[in-house]
């Protein structure tokens, strides 16, 4: 009987529930980090198809490479897949996108900074009486294979009621009003035809904070729209630079992950980036993360093991990881496989917990 009206419900309102079990696993799927730990912190692994996610962080800390290396790792992921580039800075260099590993031929260019121009070719437009009357971006994503839109970036962008104000005139909160009401059109566009949209924003420090903390443009209200939120920062430290003779070419970048929807917030950790390659010192990442989850040995201060593969100091070891990607497929494979078994044992241990006072309560009554 219970089906019957389960299936009276669905034909009445076009199929509006559906059995957790047997949703649609290509909502799962996350274009790859091209770090690692980035992957560890966010639990995630990636960026999900069909949500939202936001790095934001100072001038200079990575933010701009980082997204390109996600359109080449969506690229490598999906190999007919396409990424739509709004670029609302006015910035992007194909040159540099090309030297990064980015097919050219497999990435769309919107010059734009009018928030509602780039708005509208993504979600496209409807008339006064809600009928749509141009489609956007995300009404052909499918057929056009589209996997990923980035924007570049949020701050950027000039929200309508600003082009009809003169320079002189401020317009208070004008971005903070205006992108919630367009980024609900977005985060439907992308989880109907599983896009993945990347937001690229600036840190703004927090006035009379008593320690350093940052916000961003779009206000309070962007933020509840976006699954995954990273804060990036390029770290001064002396030892923390990529030097080509006496020129800075990359740096270490601290991350910290403000939010996300696929475990506990607040993660921190680091990657290296080297502006003419991209992330770099992958080996690095995965030795200590491999040792973090219990995977690679250290049997004294100076000696690191993986398997039958050893050596004596890290450098050494982490040259050896970076000399090989097969052997790093492998080890990322381990991590995620041993991380996977401690969050089941937390929720496993949560579970009787939770379990065992209930039983007590009942107890009690």
């Amino acid at each position: 009987m219970s089906k019957q009206l389960w299936d009276e419900f669905n034909k009445n309102f076009a199929g509006a529930l559906i059995q957790a079990d047997e949703m649609v696993l290509e909502q799962e799927l996350v274009i790859p980090f091209p770090s690692a730990a980035l992957g560890d912190a966010t639990h995630s692994w990636g960026m999900p198809l069909g949500q939202i996610t936001q790095f934001f962080g100072m001038t200079g800390s990575g933010k701009t490479m980082v997204a390109m290396c996600m359109v080449r790792e969506m690229q490598k992921q999906f190999p007919t897949g396409i990424a739509v580039w709004v670029d609302a800075e006015f910035s992007f260099d194909r040159k540099w996108a090309a030297q990064l590993g980015v097919d050219l031929s497999r990435i769309r260019v919107m010059t734009e900074n009018n928030g509602a121009n780039i708005f509208n070719a993504l979600c496209g437009e409807m008339n006064d009486k809600g009928k749509k009357t141009k489609r956007g971006i995300f009404d052909m994503a499918r057929d056009l294979d589209v996997k990923l839109v980035v924007i570049d970036s949020i701050a950027a962008i000039i929200p309508p009621i600003e082009e009809t104000r003169g320079v002189d005139q401020i317009e208070m909160a004008a971005l903070a009003r205006f992108l919630p009401k367009v980024i609900r059109r977005c985060l439907a566009g992308c989880d109907e035809n599983n896009v993945a949209m990347l937001c690229i924003n600036q840190a703004k420090p927090v006035i009379g904070s008593p320690v350093p903390k940052f916000t961003y443009s779009g206000g309070a209200g962007w933020q509840y729209f976006i699954t995954q939120n990273i804060f990036m920062q390029g770290s001064e430290a002396k030892d923390a630079q990529i030097l080509s003779g006496e020129q800075k070419v990359g740096h270490k970048v601290n991350f910290r992950v403000e939010k996300t929807r696929s475990g506990p917030n607040q993660w921190k950790g680091s990657f290296w980036v080297d502006f003419r390659r991209g992330v770099v010192h992958l080996g690095e990442e995965l030795a200590n993360l491999g040792h973090k989850y219990g995977i690679i040995e250290r049997p004294n201060n100076t000696t690191w093991k993986y398997g039958d593969l050893m050596a004596r100091g890290a450098d050494n070891f982490y040259k050896l990881l970076d000399d090989s990607e097969a052997i790093r497929i492998k080890l990322l494979a381990q991590i995620k496989e041993a991380k996977a078994l401690v969050a089941s044992d937390v929720t496993n241990i949560m579970d009787s917990a939770a379990t065992d006072e209930l039983g007590e309560i009942s107890e009690e009554e």
